[in-house]
């Protein structure tokens, strides 16, 4: 059986992360591999020589480096054929997408140490991203590194389809998200003038100065690993309470970032999730759905702001086109786009690379 090491940096965080980190986790027991964290909390030489893994995931990400001894973890895997899979961060990230966030790295190719540790093979072994191939903000990775990187996109955890319709939870239109400010301008565009024509019901964090403040202490706490501090927030939804608000909504509706839209290439989770809840969405302009669903048969597709009011209105009044959609898009997330097929995938290559 296969140890896998899964690294954790901020386990209290109540950011996307929380869910990520816990489905890959779910789709390793599953499989019937030994996972473990590691976390800011183990020791790390302790946890690499009693642990042992055959796999261990990690990233380029400084709150990631701050944790490891990557000449141990050299040791490590010249000695005992440890395999290390990387999470890279963007080659080339436009700089208003990083600034003031901590949780987001700047731009790859300007952190030295990092490509220099890459081109002399000193760290990792594969490396991954959840974008593709040919995204701009990868643009020279592999020319200046010799190294290529595979695509793992996010996916859906077979474990939260099981939803139930929840009288709370009840609206024309359902929405959780966090506050960030590129997403503001689309916020005000898209989402807060549907509160006119239908029942909304909106969840959200880090939208008032307060919670604002408390972010960046827990942030800081989890960078220092403060004990208190790291946990400060709380989540405001569980994990089974985001898939019965789905369930109970007639639309679900899926705004990306403003450099996700820009670029292409990477989209995000409640793509792959909110149909397999059962449920139905009207998602923004983002290249890369279309390669992953069929636009108009199993997913729905707003081009531009105009045809985002005219679909909510028309599938707000078309019950059954919206099974016949849900039902398509529901089968192929679960066929093609759960953590279990990206698991999948991490042990193919951990195959061939040891081959």
């Amino acid at each position: 059986m296969l140890k896998i090491a899964f690294h954790n940096p901020y386990p209290t965080t109540i950011n996307a992360f929380r869910t990520i980190a816990n489905w890959f986790k779910y789709a390793f027991e599953d499989m019937w591999y030994e996972f473990r964290f590691f976390t800011p909390d183990d020791d790390f030489y302790d946890f690499f020589s009693i642990y042992n893994p055959d796999i261990f995931i990690t990233a380029t990400h400084f709150l990631y480096q701050k944790q490891l001894d990557n000449s141990y973890l050299l040791k490590q895997r010249r000695e005992r054929w440890m395999v290390v899979f990387c999470k890279l961060d963007f080659w080339n990230l436009p700089s208003d997408t990083a600034q003031g966030r901590i949780s987001e790295a700047w731009s790859m190719c300007n952190n030295q140490l990092i490509v220099k540790n890459i081109q002399d093979w000193l760290i990792w072994d594969i490396f991954f991203h959840v974008i593709e191939q040919w995204d701009k903000r990868m643009s020279w990775f592999e020319r200046v590194t010799w190294y290529k990187y595979y695509t793992i996109p996010l996916a859906v955890d077979k474990s939260m389809i099981q939803t139930k319709y929840k009288n709370k939870y009840k609206a024309d239109i359902s929405f959780i998200w966090t506050n960030s400010p590129d997403k503001r301008i689309s916020f005000n565009r898209l989402l807060f003038p549907l509160a006119k024509y239908y029942d909304i019901k909106l969840y959200w964090q880090d939208w008032n100065p307060f919670d604002k403040f408390l972010w960046w202490i827990q942030r800081w706490g989890q960078y220092f690993n403060i004990p208190f501090l790291k946990s400060i927030r709380k989540p405001k939804l569980n994990l089974q309470d985001e898939g019965d608000i789905y369930h109970s909504s007639k639309i679900a509706i899926n705004i990306h970032e403003k450099n996700q839209k820009d670029y292409g290439w990477d989209c995000n989770e409640r793509t792959f999730k909110i149909p397999a809840f059962w449920w139905f969405q009207v998602v923004d302009n983002v290249d890369c759905i279309s390669k992953y669903f069929k636009d108009g048969e199993e997913v729905v597709i707003a081009k531009n702001e105009q045809d985002w009011y005219d679909k909510i209105n028309y599938y707000m009044n078309h019950p059954e086109e919206r099974e016949r959609i849900i039902l398509a898009w529901r089968k192929r997330s679960l066929e093609d786009h759960t953590y279990h097929n990206r698991v999948e995938l991490i042990i193919k290559l951990y195959n061939e690379y040891v081959s």
